[in-house]
């Protein structure tokens, strides 16, 4: 009877170890109160001296540590606002992914509270009241930081609060081990105590009391390990998402309730046990008063032999089983609780910094537009004012070498750079005078037959050969860009046309074939685009004179032409040459004839290719919806320019079908 209330009085304080384990999710602490770790620990459910049978009562490390300053409820509410003044402001910077927004601001107001606890540790609870306006002006400056508060005060209490869990779990499980110790020698005590003064009824039964007590023990820890690690379990999810945001207050009111519930449920259990065995022992007394004489001291011999024997055996099989489940249980805590914190630090991080590539490339997008208009205008206002300043220097400078200038002229002893510096000038100054500018370029108006005219006089007065009309231009435009453009401008004028191809010859002068003057005119070779070339009448001009130079050599400018740029453009080419050439023109066409049928292209596949080519070609509407006439030059290519017996042959088929008709 005294092994079944031992075994009763174990069940009851492992029951009430579960049970306490799973009411801990559901702690929370009351807003505007002190902490349940402040209130006293020491009351129990009934009057039994708890202390009498476990002993004085030594603190923990918890409980040792002083209770952080209680916030009030007006301070709460302040925080309260702060929080929600800074979701509203920063919704997209406070945010994290997978989070619910009232769950993340309930977060965010227990940081808070944390992080003005530890900067207000000094001040003592009657004192905070005194200071609101010290709390309102702190709770002002942490505003003015923004999202930087949320984040800064999001470290500070996960760092407690990881600090703090691992503080708890320490002292929790090392006061279990200790209360796990104490019980079986208290228990030992008291039934070294029952044995001495109830033996008389429980050797009646004590055989069949220690089997059912063994297979209870065996079947009751297999029950409470499976149920314990279920328990566990379905508590540890729950708690890793509750523990960020009521971590705080759930650590203290759970040790304090833990430590006050274990051991008034020790005492309710003592205490009932007693009872139950008083109130037993005088009707069991009388029934196994004469059982127990007969067999008093063989009985007593084995039970206590049995009992110890069993009793060291199970209790040892208890506490291994116990702390092993508890190792491994506390490891997986360990481990699902760091791999969650990782991931929420490395969604935070990235997080953050998407929002600051986002925001730095909008401040670069703003700043390069901006600097792209500023830019612009200082460069309009420069243009005008350099304009304007070049125009009255112009006009100064012409002012005061027109009288020394025309003397000069006269006598040929001006440089024909400088003469070509002064009229270039001289035209810029008289369009800006008059305001045409803007309509049309003045450049073109120069006349380069009165330079040209200058240029060869001043050689002969001054026997000199080598100054070109493209040296005297090349000394005032040194840039090779700048004097292409100017030609460009003066071939605009008809009387400037020879002039400009003479200066635009000058550089390939010297190649004595059609490969050498592409390569130096940087024409790239290609079977489209070479009529687009800015060079395109040079290289023209210089296969001109190639071709009337080298009268024996047709054959040979035809292939070249024809193998860098393909028969269709080398065609073009050549009916380019007819406004410029007309002997060389001829002479060329008919050797391109002769060269194109040897390489096996025939009229229909040239005039295929042309068709092609004018198919891909993009149509614009002209007057009345029309399509645009076509190039002349490939009209008259395919027409005639070429093939002069197919179009003979043609004007006589169709002759013939003319008589025909008539007759």
């Amino acid at each position: 009877m005294r092994l079944h209330t031992f075994t009763l009085v174990v069940f009851t304080a492992v029951l009430a170890h579960s049970a306490n384990s799973t009411k801990t999710s559901n702690s929370t602490t009351t807003e505007g109160a002190p902490p349940a770790s402040l209130r006293s620990s020491d009351a129990c459910c009934d009057d039994v001296p708890v202390e009498q049978r476990l002993g004085p009562h030594e603190t923990t490390a918890v409980e040792e540590r002083m209770p952080e300053p209680w916030i009030p409820s007006s301070i709460n509410s302040a925080v309260a606002r702060l929080v929600e003044k800074l979701h509203a402001q920063y919704p997209v910077e406070l945010a994290v992914e997978n989070f619910p927004v009232n769950v993340l601001r309930e977060f965010d107001e227990n940081a808070i509270r944390h992080l003005f606890r530890s900067e207000s540790a000094h001040m003592t609870t009657e004192q905070l009241p005194e200071h609101a306006q010290i709390v309102d002006r702190w709770l002002q400056n942490k505003l003015e930081k923004g999202p930087r508060l949320i984040a800064e005060a999001r470290q500070v209490f996960l760092a407690h609060e990881a600090e703090m869990g691992a503080t708890v779990h320490q002292d929790f499980f090392a006061r279990q081990a200790e209360m796990g110790v104490e019980t079986p020698q208290y228990f030992l005590s008291l039934q070294a105590e029952m044995t001495a003064d109830g033996h008389q009824f429980i050797l009646a039964d004590q055989a069949q009391t220690l089997v059912k007590a063994h297979e209870m023990i065996l079947k009751h820890q297999e029950i409470m390990i499976a149920k314990t690690r279920q328990d566990f379990l379905a508590h540890l999810e729950e708690t890793t998402a509750q523990a960020r945001r009521s971590f705080i207050g759930i650590e203290a009111d759970l040790t304090a309730k833990a430590h006050k519930y274990v051991r008034a449920y020790v005492a309710k259990t003592t205490a009932q046990a007693r009872d139950f065995f008083l109130a037993n022992q005088a009707k069991m007394t009388a029934e196994a008063r004469d059982s127990f004489l007969a067999h008093q001291a063989e009985l007593t011999a084995k039970a206590t032999q049995s009992f110890l024997a069993n009793q060291a055996r199970m209790t040892a099989a208890a506490r291994d089983s116990f702390l092993a489940n508890q190792a491994e249980l506390t490891a997986m805590a360990t481990q699902s609780f760091l791999a969650h914190q990782a991931k929420m630090t490395a969604q935070a991080h990235q997080s953050f910094l998407a929002h600051q590539a986002e925001l730095t490339a909008k401040a670069h997008r703003y700043f390069l537009a901006h600097r792209a208009e500023m830019t612009e205008e200082a460069r309009q206002s420069f243009l005008a004012h350099l304009a304007e300043l070049t125009a009255k220097v112009d006009q100064s400078f012409l002012a005061q070498q027109a009288e020394s200038g025309e003397e000069a002229i006269m006598r040929f002893e001006m440089h024909p750079s400088a003469l070509f510096k002064i009229r270039l000038q001289q035209v810029k100054a008289d369009a800006y005078k008059n305001g045409d500018s803007r309509k049309k370029n003045p450049i073109a108006s120069l006349d380069l037959g009165s330079l040209d005219s200058y240029r060869r006089t001043y050689n002969h007065v001054h026997d000199s050969k080598e100054l070109t009309l493209r040296k005297v231009m090349s000394r005032c435009i040194g840039d090779d860009a700048e004097l292409a453009s100017i030609l460009s401008i003066l071939n605009l004028n008809k009387k400037n046309k020879k002039y400009v191809a003479t200066v635009r010859m000058e550089p390939v002068a010297e190649p004595e074939t059609v490969e050498d003057a592409a390569v130096k005119l940087g024409i790239p070779p290609g079977t489209t685009g070479v009529l687009d070339d800015k060079n395109v009448e040079t290289f023209v001009r210089f296969t001109a004179i190639l071709a009337r130079k080298h009268k024996d050599q047709h054959s040979v400018i035809v292939e070249q032409l024809t193998k860098r740029f393909g028969g269709r453009q080398a065609a073009l080419l050549v009916y380019k040459m007819n406004w410029l050439w007309r002997a060389s023109y001829t002479a060329l066409k008919k050797a391109l004839y002769e060269y194109l049928m040897k390489i096996g292209t025939t009229l229909d596949m040239l005039r295929d290719e042309i068709m092609k080519a004018r198919e891909k070609r993009a149509v614009r509407p002209g007057n009345g919806g029309h399509m645009i006439e076509e190039r002349g030059e490939e009209r008259l290519l395919i027409e005639y320019s070429l093939y002069p017996e197919d179009h003979t042959n043609r004007k006589r088929k169709r002759a013939s079908d003319t008589s025909a008709g008539s007759s």
